[in-house]
């Protein structure tokens, strides 16, 4: 009776020694030289759909991934002129 009731037990405690004793692999990922990276907190991004835009995290992130098919025209506001 001692191995089927305490046979779990010692699996995870053997489990949970050699999880301890074995050193994390460490990741190393660097930036490439051309590229930006900005940290944000992605707890009100709820989703990245420009039709669904809540707030304005999303509404930011949006402006800087998307392109817009149209712009208004500085000189004449009340103009839109192709963007892309």
């Amino acid at each position: 009776k001692f191995w089927p009731q305490r046979l779990p037990w010692l699996l995870c405690l053997a489990m949970t020694a050699t999880f301890m004793h074995t050193p994390p692999a460490l990741a190393r990922g660097e930036t490439p030289v051309d590229q930006l990276v900005i940290g944000m907190s992605m707890i009100n991004l709820l989703s990245l759909d420009p039709a669904g835009a809540t707030g304005l995290e999303v509404s930011e992130v949006n402006a800087n991934v998307y392109d817009m098919l149209l712009e208004q025209d500085a000189a004449r506001p009340d103009q839109l002129i192709a963007a892309l």
